[in-house]
């Protein structure tokens, strides 16, 4: 009876408490809802599928064969789960709400930095801060640059991961970048979408390179979507691709490739597995998956750190004072490491005066002094047993030992101690 009372609480549906989405499983998501369903019949998407598929529907085996007690035990942390679901649900309604609040309190400074970086406001004194250093005058005849220029590209370059991903044939292009934007998405606490504004230049005819992220709340660093920007290139002035000739014979056959760019970053993902063929060998295919896999994430990572930390702090991201504090940061958790390696240091060298401190060699401690005359007797004991053994050719008794020459043995040396024998 308590079998059959088990087996029917482990079947009963959880209960959802009121007004609270009961999160996303593998038991409750039927395959048509299956987030990969919206992956076009792209090559590469087949073996995701393969891989993430089998979880869908599939029960997880932690409620089979409960007893009575574990059973009831399990429900009371489903209730407990639940007060804490309603919990967390307020509080990330309230951060929302409070980050809305100051995303329209930064708003203004960000647009007002925007006219003085772009050349559309020139700002009166009173507006900045007391000068610390005197200016240098312009030189005679030699015009002065409207606003502050390649503003963006040097803050976006003395960040390390994003200079990496910054090649040199991207540089031109950057230099146009007038302004990023990073906005919430409304209702997921976590998303977020970046505009890079650009300003009219020759590579390519958008004004505006969008990326925006949907990142689920459940599984924290999990992305259930990415949308990108199809950039409309000028002719021969796509960067993201480079073109080879090759000549073969008479005839050149002119080939593109795809090459390493920034501008990658904006790619929508179901494009790029589109792109991706199969080469037939799934080891070879699985691998391209995975560094498609690593990109995604270290966009994510770029994309996160351009929204929270370089926008608002993109002044000193520019000049690199950034990198002095974060270089200070390090420089002390340098000298904590130090201060740690001396003090072993300083244990290791303890522990060897005190090991210098010890008698060397094992077994036996000498004997005293007393007993000299003793060790003598002993002695010349054993070189009248030594005389009175037979010489000869032939093995030496086991106890014996034996050390061949050139002709007769030599007689068996004295049967040395064992603490002789260590030393």
């Amino acid at each position: 009876a308590a079998h059959r009372c088990s087996m029917a609480d482990q079947q009963k549906p959880t209960p959802a408490t009121p007004g609270q989405p009961i999160p996303p499983t593998p038991q409750n998501t039927p395959a048509a809802e299956n987030p990969l369903n919206h992956l076009a019949d792209a090559p590469l998407a087949d073996l995701l599928k393969k891989r993430l598929s089998g979880l869908v529907g599939k029960p997880s085996g932690l409620k089979e064969d409960l007893t009575e007690e574990e059973s009831r035990r399990l429900r009371a942390l489903y209730k407990l789960h639940g007060q804490y679901s309603e919990f967390h649900t307020q509080y990330m309604a309230e951060l929302l709400a409070l980050q809305e609040k100051y995303q329209r309190m930064y708003e203004p400074l960000f647009a007002k930095r925007a006219q003085i970086v772009n050349g559309e406001h020139e700002p009166a004194e009173e507006e900045c801060i007391p000068s610390e250093t005197p200016a240098k005058p312009a030189e005679a005849g030699k015009p002065v640059p409207r606003g502050i220029p390649k503003f963006w590209l040097s803050a976006l370059q003395n960040f390390d991961t994003c200079s990496e991903q910054i090649k040199e044939h991207d540089e031109p292009a950057l230099e146009f970048l007038t302004n990023i934007v990073s906005t919430p998405v409304a209702g997921e606490p976590e998303s977020f979408k970046l505009d890079f504004h650009f300003a009219p230049n020759p590579f390519f005819t958008n004004t505006v390179l969008s990326k925006t992220f949907h990142v689920m709340q459940q599984a924290g660093d999990t992305v259930s979507h990415v949308e990108g920007t199809e950039i409309d290139w000028k002719e021969g002035k796509d960067l993201t691709k480079k073109t080879i000739k090759k000549k073969k014979g008479k005839k050149v056959k002119t080939m593109t490739k795809p090459r390493d760019s920034f501008f990658s970053f904006f790619a929508d993902p179901d494009t790029l597995m589109e792109q991706m063929e199969p080469t037939g060998e799934e080891e070879e295919d699985e691998m391209a998956f995975n560094q498609l896999q690593e990109n995604f994430e270290l966009h994510l990572y770029l994309g996160r750190f351009i929204s929270q930390t370089l926008i608002p702090n993109a002044l000193i991201w520019h000049t690199g004072e950034a990198l002095r504090e974060e270089g200070d940061e390090e420089d002390e958790e340098d000298d904590e490491d130090d201060d740690e390696d001396e003090e072993d240091e300083e244990a290791e060298e303890e522990d060897e005066d005190e090991e210098d401190e010890k008698p060397k060699g094992k077994g036996k401690p000498a004997k005293k002094a007393g007993k000299h005359h003793d060790d003598e007797e002993d002695d010349e004991d054993d070189d009248e047993e030594e005389d009175e053994k037979p010489k000869g050719k032939g093995k030496p008794a086991k106890d014996e030992s034996f050390v061949p020459t050139s002709g007769a043995a030599k007689p068996a040396a004295a049967e040395i101690p064992a603490n002789c024998k260590q030393q």
